[in-house]
């Protein structure tokens, strides 16, 4: 019985908490730059960006007419390129980000001018350096961490 009181309040709580914010969808896509630095004991790798796209739904819940919150849910591909002994490398990964964000508008009278500031957290879901799979994990024999965040 208890449980369910509970259970009765918080949805109470959260029906009434989402018809106070007004919310937005959206889809969203474009080019992202990446790159990684490359760092070992005894020396520094010289790595170029590298051009990638990301595509994924957006959603937006406005807290007041000036600020928002935002969040979503994006596939982006990132990497990088390198050389080692005149052989060229190219990294291709392949990320599913979630940015968690905070957003300040301003609107002006023909146009809105606005910013963003917050955390992502990625999972990376697959990767090729040149044609070898990349190997996910934090051991000492793995390529990379699965997950990024910033």
């Amino acid at each position: 019985m208890k449980k369910l009181i509970i259970f009765i309040a918080v949805a109470v709580l959260f029906t009434y908490s989402a018809d106070s914010f007004a919310q937005t969808f959206g889809v969203r896509g474009g080019l992202n730059m990446s790159n990684m630095l490359l760092k070992s004991d005894e020396n520094t790798a010289d790595t170029k960006a590298k051009v990638g796209f990301h595509i994924g739904g957006t959603a937006e819940f406005e807290i007041t007419d000036m600020f928002s919150f935002e969040t979503g849910l994006f596939l982006m591909t990132m990497g990088y390129k390198y050389e080692v002994l005149s052989v060229d490398y190219k990294t291709n990964l392949l990320y599913l980000n979630i940015p968690i964000t905070a957003k300040a508008r301003y609107e002006l009278d023909n146009f809105s001018l606005y910013g963003l500031f917050g955390p992502y957290i990625g999972l990376g879901l697959s990767g090729k350096n040149n044609s070898v799979d990349i190997e996910w994990g934090s051991g000492d024999s793995d390529n990379l961490k699965r997950f990024d965040f910033g």
